[in-house]
């Protein structure tokens, strides 16, 4: 009675990518007629190499493209050695292609409106932004009247003043072709302040509602065809009742 050989998975392997001697294949090819497990081992190692290329393509053909910078040819270099990757190895990158495939799929990112650039812009501002900032009544309605003109909205010089927060200056900044007004302003502890104005025309209104936005304290809200973003500090209740406040006045 001949010797049942146990053979492993990487002899296994090693059969599947041809590099098992003549005789020993052909030992192994014999006990493969004979064991029906062995043969369900040897399918199970088996890599399914045309999956594997079509996965590929399709998430190269997803991939952005390459920087010209990075496109030329670089200079000839020596040939790598030949490698061989072997099967569990390969099922699990194609694992990992598909997952991250399947991310993008299910979990894209959403898309940044106007009141995430008008927060990473404002994450910027310190106190002395605005702190030596002073401007005489007149000049500071003349500003007034000129960036609010930008958005066809008139805004009154005492309504700005009339809150918790301190006046500063005006100034017009843009989105998507579209003008935005920034109305900065610092609070009673020298924390900048902003309020973003931007004409949408969607005559829906919503209430005032807090929200952080790059680690600032926010609240938005909107009315008769324009949107409304307050932003600045980390005093959540300051910013949400100046908010409701400027919500009635302006």
């Amino acid at each position: 009675m001949s010797k049942t050989v146990d053979y492993s998975d990487e002899q296994l392997t090693a059969y599947l990518d041809g590099e098992m001697s003549g005789q020993d294949a052909a030992a192994l090819e014999r006990a493969l007629e004979q064991e029906t497990g062995l043969r369900d081992r040897l399918e199970r190692l088996r890599i399914d190499t045309e999956a594997i290329r079509r996965a590929g393509d399709a998430l190269l053909d997803s991939a952005p493209a390459i920087p010209d910078a990075l496109a030329q040819p670089a200079a000839e270099a020596p040939a790598p050695r030949a490698f061989r990757l072997p099967a569990m190895a390969a099922v699990a990158l194609l694992c990992v292609f598909a997952g991250a495939g399947l991310t993008k799929l299910l979990f894209p990112a959403p898309e940044e409106t106007w009141q995430d650039f008008a927060a990473i812009y404002h994450a910027l501002y310190v106190a002395n932004t605005l702190n030596h900032i002073e401007q005489t009544e007149a000049a500071a309605e003349a500003e007034l009247i000129r960036v609010s003109g930008a958005i066809g909205k008139t805004i009154d010089l005492d309504e700005l003043k009339s809150g918790p927060l301190d006046y500063k200056r005006a100034q017009i900044l843009g989105y998507k072709g579209k003008p935005l007004l920034q109305l900065a302003f610092l609070s009673k502890i020298g924390a900048p302040v902003a309020l973003c104005i931007y004409r949408s025309g969607d005559a829906a209104k919503a209430a005032v509602a807090a929200a952080t936005l790059r680690g600032l304290s926010s609240a938005t809200w909107s009315k008769d065809g324009y949107e409304y973003l307050l932003i600045g500090g980390t005093d959540q209740k300051l910013i949400t009742d100046a908010a409701k406040a400027f919500a009635r006045l302006i």
